[in-house]
């Protein structure tokens, strides 16, 4: 029984610890281009689920290797580690998210954290029952002094790589322009087109799509439109507008556009000195301006990054 609960709590403890070392805030906040990680991981629906279940996978089936190793009983523990381990993240994040009303991110949220911790239940479970399999793959040490100098190493090993990874130098017009690559040139021209209609400055608007195309990738809002068919509240489309069931990318444009966004102009400030004078996007401006879009300070600073890129483009001008 001892060796048993001393797994649950190296399990729980472990997974802690590898989360808080490759942990984002991310899809409950927004992440900045710096945050070159976080960026790799919500790209593309592989990269994040391979981080957000790969480490569940693997501690479950070291679990569950070592106890049956020990000619302990393999799954109340494994299973007990695998559902501390749920709620103490999603669970608690769930929890804490039905204490706000307000926040139209609320209900999508809320169904990803479930969806998330049946997942996790689910993926551990299959790290216990693949345990006969891949046995091979966890080196046979002979204590448990040993086992704990094995995880130790690898996880030493693991922080480095993601230090590196969240650390490097990062190309942030790199990234900007393949983000904008990656959406259809239609839906851009629809933006620039509804913007000039309604009265907003069509940079802006192309930089807003850019922008919320990075932070809410297509993978995610096909997730958004499956969760609207049980939690019809919440934001949707390209845009991510909010709005009382799904909307398609082309309809979010359109909404935002003739709403929120229509006769929204770059605000534009200038600095002078004795030697020189030029102009620059007013970021406080236009936090202010758009605060009814979006109030996130990281979200501004990385529309202002953006909307640099986007007025560099070929045959513009920029500030």
């Amino acid at each position: 029984m001892g060796y048993q609960v001393l797994g649950v709590l190296l399990g729980i403890v472990g997974l802690n610890g590898v989360y808080r070392l490759i942990e984002g805030s991310w899809p409950q906040n927004y992440f900045s281009l710096t945050d070159f990680a976080s960026y790799r991981k919500t790209i593309h629906p592989l990269g994040y689920m391979a981080f957000r279940f790969a480490p569940v996978f693997l501690v479950a089936l070291f679990l569950a290797v070592s106890l049956e190793r020990g000619d302990q009983a393999v799954w109340p523990a494994s299973m007990i580690m695998i559902s501390g381990h749920v709620a103490l993240t999603h669970g608690w994040a769930a929890i804490a998210l039905v204490s706000q009303p307000a926040d139209p991110r609320r209900s999508p949220l809320v169904a990803l954290h479930v969806v998330a911790s049946v997942l996790l239940i689910g993926v551990g479970a299959a790290g216990v029952l693949l345990r006969e399999h891949l046995a091979a793959l966890i080196p046979p040490l002979e204590s448990l002094a040993g086992e704990l100098w094995g995880a130790a190493f690898a996880g030493a090993f693991g922080a480095f790589l993601i230090t590196r990874t969240g650390t490097r130098i990062v190309d942030e017009d790199a990234l900007i322009r393949k983000a904008r690559q990656r959406i259809a040139p239609d839906l851009l021209e629809l933006a620039r087109r509804e913007a000039e209609r309604n009265g907003a400055d069509p940079d802006l608007v192309e930089a807003i799509l850019i922008t919320e195309d990075i932070q809410r990738p297509k993978w995610f809002r096909s997730l958004e439109r499956a969760k609207s068919v049980f939690f019809r509240d919440g934001t949707y489309g390209v845009m991510q507008v909010r709005h009382l069931g799904w909307l398609s990318d082309a309809d979010s444009i359109r909404t935002a556009t003739a709403g929120v966004l229509a006769g929204q102009q770059i605000p534009i400030a200038e600095l002078e000195n004795t030697d020189y004078e030029y102009q620059y996007v007013d970021t406080d401006a236009l936090r202010s301006q758009l605060s009814e879009y979006n109030r996130s300070r990281v979200w501004t600073e990385m529309l202002v990054e953006v909307l640099r890129v986007v007025q560099g483009s070929p045959g513009k001008s920029p500030l």
